[in-house]
């Protein structure tokens, strides 16, 4: 079973594109582009400075066409920002977040309960900002929490090249910023929201099952994984990819 609409893949925080080839090689029938993140430090400045645009931009040059975007973690939520720009959305025909959501963070300000407790991502950008090798490596650690063979996850992970300093710390900013909650109350496109059922970093999806129904939006939780199955299970991954993208 292949579709005929291309792929997009975006990495999460700090990740390469090679972190999404495992899912890439399960998907041998579908033309598949792996995006890498822009290391061009004006774009990620103005990203900073609240300008979302110019990152976009670079993205939307490694693949101009339309195509399904997936994105992963950070990825997701980047991906869900291109899907809602008036200028870039129609390059991104359908959205799948693999372990994110509209948002990142839990907060009063969002629409209901749901995502990372905040003081945990506020305490891990502090001790970045100390430490950033060691809040590196914690992070990975963090991620392979959930996978039964964590410590092979882990050694996948630790594979990645990380992103240069000034890229990290606005992946951070981001991830505390964005959200898309108007695209999941209104969504324009179909949605697939992605997650392991032992993932740290992403909650389970019944509170935001509960406060967001539409046709456009579907919910998918991975058995025996957590925020990486494209390293733990990346078939079982494809295998909800393809079911969900032939039904477009």
């Amino acid at each position: 079973m292949t579709t005929t609409l291309p792929w997009v893949f975006l990495p999460g925080w700090g990740m390469t594109a090679a972190s999404l080839q495992p899912l890439r090689e399960q998907l041998s029938g579908e033309k598949i582009t792996l995006l890498e993140w822009p290391d061009d430090p004006e774009c990620w400045r103005q990203a900073e400075a609240g300008n979302l645009d110019a990152l976009l931009m670079r993205l939307a040059e490694q693949y101009p066409q339309p195509a399904l975007w997936l994105g992963w973690s950070l990825g997701g939520l980047v991906a869900a920002k291109m899907a809602e720009h008036h200028q870039l959305g129609q390059l991104v025909t359908g959205l799948v977040s693999l372990g994110a959501g509209p948002w990142f963070v839990a907060g009063k300000d969002r629409p209901c309960h749901w995502g990372l407790n905040p003081a945990e991502l506020k305490a891990f950008v502090r001790g970045f900002k100390k430490q950033p090798e060691q809040a590196w490596q914690h992070f990975l650690n963090w991620q392979s929490l959930g996978e039964p063979e964590g410590n092979r996850v882990l050694a996948r992970l630790q594979a990645q090249k990380p992103w240069p300093t000034f890229a990290l710390n606005t992946g951070l900013q981001l991830l505390q910023q964005l959200q898309a909650a108007e695209l999941l109350k209104n969504p324009s496109l179909p949605w697939l929201l992605v997650r392991g059922e032992d993932d740290p970093l992403c909650e389970p999806w019944s509170a935001l099952q509960e406060a967001y129904a539409s046709e456009n939006v579907s919910w998918v939780t991975l058995q025996a994984c957590g925020h990486a199955p494209q390293f733990s299970e990346p078939q079982q991954l494809a295998n909800q990819l393809l079911a969900w993208s032939s039904r477009l």
